[in-house]
């Protein structure tokens, strides 16, 4: 084995031990939010729907804001802050925009 490989070999195994247990936010998404907001929708109030034109008309259409909202909660929409970390709020937030942009398919 040359010098390469065994770098690579070693580099590429502290890598996998550090995904290991890692949930995407796609999957706390579907834990945490899809009961509401299946697809990008709301069962609740269909006027705010995580559609890219429902977030720019209620004002949640970044990070920042989807992270506030997520964190502390909107009514009837609980808050998430102290059952989620910062990364799987942000994370969540980012996957919600880029779903919207993608039109949620």
């Amino acid at each position: 084995m040359n010098k390469f490989s065994i770098i690579f070999s070693a580099v590429s195994a502290i890598i996998f031990s550090l995904n290991i247990g890692a949930v995407s936010a796609n999957d706390t998404f579907d834990k945490h939010c899809a009961s509401c907001h299946n697809g990008g929708g709301n069962l609740i109030n269909p006027q705010k729907t995580l559609s890219k034109q429902h977030l720019a008309d209620n004002g949640v259409d970044n990070i920042g804001s989807i992270s506030a909202v997520i964190s502390n909660g909107k009514p009837p929409m609980p808050a998430f802050g102290k059952s989620l970390s910062d990364k799987e709020i942000a994370d969540v937030a980012q996957f919600v925009l880029d779903q919207a942009a993608a039109g949620w398919k």
